[in-house]
C-alpha cells in the first residue's frame, strides 16, 4: 500500500502501479513511466506520463509511441480532480552522403535514405464528485521531427542498367485526448489541450555529379507521405451547478521536399525495360527528377456541457497551420536520354516533376444545454501555405522521346463548425471561422532542348475549399446566434519557357508538339446558417466574406525560339465555381431580428503571352487565354415575433472590379453605420487572435492588401 501522496518511477515494460525496486538502475536508452498522486484539502489527483532517457532504439521508439496516459478518480464527499499529461517527442536523421568518389556497377546503383515513423498517443482523464468540484483535464503533446537526405557531390556513377536515388519519408501521427468532469451538486469541468507539431525535411541533393546508366534509366526522387490526426473532446455535466467543457487544439505541420540536380552530366541509354521501385513514380523511362508530397491532416474537436441548474458553457478553439515546399530542380546540367549524341527513336524521356496533394480537415463542435444559461462557441482557423515548383534551367537536353517539366497541385480544404446553446432562460451560439490559403504552382523550362517526341511545360492546380458554420440557439427567455465566416484564397499557376531558350532548330525541329500550359480550377463554397428561437427575444446575425485572387499565366519570355513538327500551343485557363449560402432565422415571442451580410470579391489575371523577339514555327500555332466563372449565391433572412420582426440583408458580389462605395462604407465603417461586427478585417483579426497566436505567426494576409480589395469605387447609388 502507498501513502496518500506518492510518486512511482517504473522502467521499460513495468506496469504503472506495480511494485518498485531499488535494484533497477536507469541509464541511457531506458524508457520510464512516472506516476504521481496527490491528496490535498479534499482534492485527489493522479497523473502518469512516459518518456525516454536520452537516445532510444527504433524498436523502443515504436513501443513508446503506443503508450496511453490515463487517469481517473471518483470522490464521494469532497472535490475530485483527474489529470493526464502525455508528451511524446521524437527526432531522427537519416542521411546517405557520397563525396568525390567513383562507383561502378554491372547492373544497378541504388542510393537511399528513408525514414518512416508511426506515433500513437492517447490520453484520458475522468473525474466525478458527489458534492464538490469534479474536474478532468488532459494535456497531450506530440512533436515529430524527421530528416531524410541523399547527398552526392562530385560523384561519378556508372551502371550497366539503372541508377536509382531516393530520399523518402512516411509519417503517421495519431493523437486522441479526452477529458471528462462530472459532479452531482458542484461545478463540473472537462478540459483538454492537444498539440501536434510535425516538421519533415526530405531532400535528394546532387551537385556536380556525373551519372550514366548505359542501357537503363535514371530516377532521382524525394517523396513524403504523411497522415496526421488530432482528435479531442472536453465533456462536463453537473446536476445543480455550472458545467464547462473546453477543447483547445493545435495541429502544425511544415514540410520541405526537394530533388535537386545541379551541374554535372546525366546519361540514360533507355534501351532496357522501364525502371521500377521508386515510391511515387512507379515507372521511369529515361531520366526522371521528381519531388512529391501527399499529406492528410485531420483536426477534430468537441466540447459539450450540460447543467440541470446553472450555467452550461462549451467552447472549442481549433488552429490548423500547414506549410509545404515541394521543389524539383535541374540547373546547369547536360541530360541525354535514349541517345548517343543524336536524337533517334522514341524511347528515352527527360522528366522534371513536382507535385503536392493535400487534404486538410478542421472540424469543431460546441454543444451546451442548461435549465438556466447555455453557451456554445467555436473559433476555427485553417491556414495553408504551399509552394510547388518544377524547374529545368540553363540545361542542355537531348531526348529520343519527350521532354517534360510539370508541376501539379491537388488540394482539398474543409473547415466545419457547429455551435449549439439551449437553455430555459438564455441560449447563445456562435462560430468564427477563418480559412486562409496561399498556393503557388510553377513549371519552368529554360535552355536548349532537342527532342524526338513532345516538349511539355505544364502547371496544373486544382483546389476545393469548403468553409461552413452553423449556429443554433434556443431559450425560454433570450436567444442569440452570431456567425462569422471568412475565406481568403490566393493562387498562382505559372508555366514558362525562359528567356533565350531554344527548342529544336530550323533544320531539326522537335519531333512532336510543344505545349506551354497553365490551368487552374477552384471550387469555393462558404456557407453560414443561424437559427435563434426564443420565448422572448430572438436574434441571429451572419457575416460571410469570400476573397479570391488568382493569377494563371502561360508565357514564352523574350528571345525564345521554337521549331516543332507538330503543333505549338501557349494556353492559360482558369475555372472558378463559387457557392455561398447564408441564411438566418430569428423567432421570438416578443422580438425577432435577423441580419445577413454576404460579400464576395474575386480578382483574376489570366494570360497567354508570347514574348518579344520570339520565333515560333509549328504545324499549327495556338495562343489562348480563357476565364470561366460560375457564381451561386443565396442570402436569406426570416424574422418572426409576437411583437416586432426585423430582417436586414446585404449582398455584394465583385468580379474583377471594386464594390460600390456605399456597400464598402457599410462594411468597413461600422462606427458610421452602426454595423459593429460586420467589418471583414476585424473578423479575420479576431480569429487569428483567438487561435494559437504562436502557430499562426507570419501567416496572416497583408492587411493593406485586404483593405484595398474591400475598398469602394467612389460611386454611391441612390
Amino acid at each position: 500500500s502507498f501513502s496518500e501522496n506518492f510518486m512511482l518511477v517504473l522502467s521499460h515494460d513495468e506496469v504503472v502501479h506495480g511494485i518498485p525496486s531499488s535494484h533497477v538502475v536507469l541509464k541511457e536508452g531506458s524508457i520510464i513511466s512516472i506516476d504521481v498522486t496527490l491528496s490535498l484539502h479534499g482534492w485527489q489527483a493522479d497523473s502518469a506520463f512516459t518518456a525516454p532517457i536520452g537516445q532510444i532504439s527504433p524498436e523502443k521508439e515504436k513501443l513508446i509511441s503506443v503508450i496511453a496516459s490515463a487517469s481517473a478518480n471518483v470522490g464521494t464527499g469532497g472535490h475530485s480532480a483527474a489529470g493526464a499529461l502525455g508528451v511524446l517527442v521524437t527526432k531522427s536523421e537519416t542521411k546517405t552522403n557520397i563525396g568525390k568518389a567513383t562507383l561502378t556497377a554491372g547492373d544497378d546503383i541504388t542510393t537511399e535514405a528513408t525514414s518512416d515513423s508511426t506515433v500513437v498517443n492517447a490520453s484520458i482523464a475522468a473525474a466525478g464528485a458527489a458534492n464538490g468540484v469534479g474536474a478532468g483535464l488532459t494535456v497531450t503533446v506530440d512533436v515529430l521531427q524527421r530528416e531524410a537526405e541523399v547527398n552526392t557531390n562530385q560523384t561519378v556513377m556508372t551502371a550497366g542498367r539503372n541508377v536509382k536515388s531516393e530520399a523518402a519519408g512516411k509519417d503517421i501521427i495519431v493523437l486522441v485526448a479526452m477529458a471528462l468532469g462530472a459532479s452531482a451538486n458542484g461545478v463540473a469541468v472537462g478540459g483538454t489541450v492537444p498539440v501536434v507539431v510535425s516538421k519533415s525535411r526530405i531532400r535528394n541533393i546532387n551537385n556536380e555529379t556525373t551519372i550514366a546508366a548505359t542501357n537503363g534509366h535514371i530516377g532521382i526522387e524525394a517523396d513524403l507521405k504523411s497522415t496526421l490526426v488530432d482528435a479531442a473532446g472536453g465533456i462536463s455535466a453537473s446536476g445543480s451547478s455550472a458545467a464547462v467543457g473546453a477543447t483547445v487544439s493545435t495541429l502544425v505541420y511544415e514540410n520541405l521536399i526537394e530533388a535537386v540536380l545541379t551541374g554535372g552530366s546525366v546519361t540514360a541509354g533507355a534501351t532496357a525495360e522501364e525502371m521500377t521501385g521508386l515510391r511515387a513514380m512507379k515507372k521511369v523511362n529515361g531520366i526522371y527528377v521528381g519531388a512529391t508530397g501527399n499529406e492528410t491532416a485531420v483536426l477534430a474537436s468537441l466540447a459539450a456541457s450540460g447543467s440541470a441548474g446553472s450555467l452550461a458553457g462549451a467552447g472549442v478553439i481549433n488552429t490548423l497551420v500547414a506549410g509545404n515546399k515541394v521543389h524539383a530542380k535541374v540547373e546547369d546540367a547536360t541530360l541525354k536520354a535514349g541517345v548517343n549524341g543524336t536524337a533517334v527513336g522514341k524511347s528515352g524521356n527527360v522528366s522534371v516533376h513536382a507535385a503536392d496533394d493535400a487534404g486538410l480537415y478542421n472540424c469543431a463542435g460546441a454543444l451546451s444545454a442548461s435549465s438556466s444559461t447555455g453557451i456554445g462557441a467555436t473559433v476555427v482557423v485553417t491556414v495553408f501555405s504551399q509552394d510547388v515548383a518544377a524547374t529545368l534551367k540553363d540545361a542542355v537536353v537531348t531526348a529520343a522521346g519527350n521532354t517534360e517539366v510539370t508541376a501539379n497541385t491537388d488540394n482539398s480544404l474543409w473547415l466545419l463548425a457547429l455551435a449549439f446553446g439551449a437553455a430555459g432562460s438564455t441560449g447563445v451560439a456562435g462560430d468564427l471561422n477563418a480559412m486562409v490559403f496561399q498556393s503557388k504552382t510553377v513549371a519552368e523550362l529554360a535552355g536548349v532542348v532537342d527532342a524526338g517526341g513532345n516538349v511539355n511545360v505544364e502547371a496544373v492546380s486544382k483546389n476545393t475549399l469548403v468553409n461552413a458554420g452553423a449556429g443554433i440557439a434556443a431559450a425560454g427567455g433570450t436567444s442569440a446566434v452570431a456567425l462569422g465566416i471568412v475565406t481568403y484564397f490566393q493562387g498562382e499557376t505559372l508555366a514558362t519557357i525562359g528567356k533565350d531558350s531554344v527548342i529544336g532548330t530550323a533544320t531539326k525541329p522537335i519531333g512532336g508538339k510543344v505545349n506551354v500550359s497553365a490551368r487552374s480550377e477552384e471550387l469555393v463554397t462558404a456557407d453560414a446558417v443561424g437559427v435563434s428561437v426564443s420565448g422572448g427575444t430572438g436574434a441571429a446575425g451572419s457575416l460571410d466574406v469570400i476573397i479570391t485572387k488568382t493569377k494563371t499565366k502561360a508565357v514564352t519570355e523574350s528571345g525564345v525560339q521554337i521549331y516543332a513538327a507538330g503543333d505549338v500551343c501557349v494556353d492559360a485557363k482558369d475555372q472558378l465555381t463559387l457557392i455561398a449560402i447564408v441564411a438566418n432565422a430569428a423567432v421570438g415571442g416578443g422580438t425577432g431580428a435577423a441580419v445577413t451580410a454576404l460579400v464576395s470579391v474575386n480578382l483574376a489575371t489570366i494570360a497567354a503571352k508570347v514574348g518579344t523577339d520570339n520565333i515560333i514555327k509549328g504545324k499549327n500555332v495556338l495562343v489562348n487565354a480563357a476565364d470561366e466563372r460560375e457564381f451561386v449565391t443565396v442570402a436569406a433572412n426570416f424574422a418572426g415575433a409576437g411583437g416586432a420582426g426585423v430582417g436586414v440583408t446585404l449582398t455584394v458580389i465583385v468580379a474583377g472590379a471594386k464594390m460600390n462605395q456605399a456597400a464598402s462604407d457599410y462594411l468597413n465603417k461600422p462606427e458610421d453605420n452602426g454595423t459593429q461586427g460586420l467589418k471583414p478585417t476585424d473578423q479575420l483579426n479576431a480569429a487569428f487572435k483567438q487561435g494559437n497566436e504562436a502557430a499562426l505567426a507570419g501567416y496572416q494576409p497583408d492587411a493593406d492588401e485586404l483593405d484595398e480589395m474591400l475598398s469602394g469605387d467612389g460611386q454611391k447609388l441612390d
